[in-house]
């Protein structure tokens, strides 16, 4: 039986080869651009998900709560809204961690995303929240002017640099603190998961900063 088998596939491998050859050669140079394309294009994305899978089954790890890590200012620059603004922003009002502190930055109080911060502020009074102005430029950065008097007036060790356009998971906040904390030398971690680019550094003020970028 296994010999038939192996037999008849033998048969067939020059019928293969044979219509392989005549495919190649039938084939122009259109069709032979979009095959690879179509090629290129399923790689990439058969990359993006073992990426995906690889950070959500290895890297994260879920954490308990510890009292004992410091607390960490959340220094959010703000120009302009999007239909996502209030939901990414609810994310952080939402997180599980003991003792953080939300420090928005605007150029200007006409900024379209101010009554929207304002709105929620009002909605999660339990939360330290503040809103900064900066109409003075101190460098060539807009943001870096949006945040500088934030990020002097920010109270806790550890800083949080994010953009408007991040959501964060309920134990991202603590995800971070941990991971930077549990090596006294280290000074910048970047943590990256769909289009979130989170980094955690040590900054010229000593204060060690979570960054979304």
């Amino acid at each position: 039986m296994e010999a038939t088998f192996f037999a008849t596939v033998s048969s067939l491998v020059p019928w293969i080869v044979l219509e392989i050859e005549k495919l190649i050669e039938n084939l122009d140079t259109a069709t032979c651009l979009a095959i690879f394309g179509v090629v290129f294009v399923g790689t990439l994305y058969l990359i993006h998900v073992i990426a995906l899978c690889y950070g959500i089954f290895h890297l994260h790890k879920i954490h308990e709560p510890d009292a004992t890590l410091p607390g960490v200012s959340i220094i959010k620059a703000i120009m302009g809204t999007d239909e996502n603004l209030e939901t990414n922003l609810t994310s952080f009002f939402t997180a599980d961690y003991h003792q953080f502190e939300l420090l928005f930055c605007f150029h200007s109080p006409q900024d379209d995303a101010v009554p929207v911060v304002k709105a929620l502020i009002e909605r999660y009074p339990e939360v330290d929240a503040i809103v900064f102005f900066q109409e003075h430029e101190i460098g060539f950065n807009p943001k870096i002017n949006n945040m500088n008097p934030a990020y002097m007036a920010a109270k806790y060790p550890l800083i949080m640099i994010s953009d408007s356009s991040i959501f964060t998971r309920t134990d991202e906040i603590l995800d971070l603190a941990k991971r930077i904390m549990s090596e006294e030398k280290l000074g910048y971690i970047a943590w990256i998961a769909l289009d979130w680019a989170i980094v955690l550094s040590r900054s010229s003020l000593g204060h060690p900063i979570l960054r979304s970028i």
